[in-house]
């Protein structure tokens, strides 16, 4: 069985324990997709790479294991000219909020289909890009690897757009409310903790919008002692 990275594992975890067709975007070496193949969690998976280097990596990882009529290849563009269904499980990993933006506002979207999301930074702006396109945010977590802390997020596309106010793009909404009722987790905590730290050092402009969110930051981490 493929032993998978730190952070790749805790995507798995995260990922719906069944799944009809799983879709990697920007797949690297596709170890993710070959994983769950392995652990019979999918019908089908694709591995998408804009590069044909690590989509060469993947096939040879995956007919190593006997897996390669199990796993789509394709060379593309993240998620362009693609006819998607709306119980595919789609995962876009491991790039920065605009990056991640671009490839979902060139999909096809159906209504209800899910994106699961681990962004890099620009997560603030992810998050007003799936507002105005009309992707809701149901659910946001924290992932550690080697003491760094990522935002995972999980969006569903109901094309109805809406707005977020400048805390909630920046912690996200989901994250205020888990703050609120104190149902924040260690990793969850060390993210709003790098978040906080973030955004002190951009209150050092004396910005009025920066200073702005950095009190109503502090007021929410009161909660926690953060």
């Amino acid at each position: 069985m493929i032993k998978l990275p730190q952070r790749l594992e805790r995507i798995s975890e995260l990922l719906p324990e069944r799944m009809e067709r799983f879709i990697d975007v920007g797949c690297d070496h596709a170890l993710l997709p070959l994983s769950l193949i392995e652990r019979q969690r999918l019908n089908s998976a694709w591995a998408i790479d804009i590069n044909s280097g690590p989509l060469a990596k993947a096939e040879q990882n995956a007919r190593l294991r006997g897996l390669e009529a199990d796993l789509r290849l394709i060379q593309n563009n993240g998620l362009e000219n693609l006819d998607l269904e709306q119980d595919d499980t789609i995962l876009i990993a491991g790039l920065g909020g605009n990056e991640i933006l671009e490839i979902i506002a060139n999909a096809k979207a159906v209504e209800g289909l899910k994106i699961y999301i681990q962004v890099n930074w620009h997560w603030d702006k992810l998050r007003q890009g799936l507002a105005e396109r009309g992707w809701a945010i149901i659910e946001e977590t924290a992932i550690e690897e080697r003491g760094r802390v990522y935002h995972f997020i999980i969006t569903e596309y109901r094309a109805k757009p809406y707005e977020l106010t400048s805390l909630d793009l920046y912690l996200g909404p989901v994250m205020h409310s888990k703050v609120k009722k104190r149902e924040v987790n260690e990793a969850e905590r060390a993210l709003l903790a790098e978040l906080y730290r973030v955004q002190k050092k951009k209150a050092k402009s004396k910005r009025v919008e920066e200073l702005r969110l950095l009190k109503e930051i502090e007021e929410v981490l009161k909660q926690l002692e953060i």
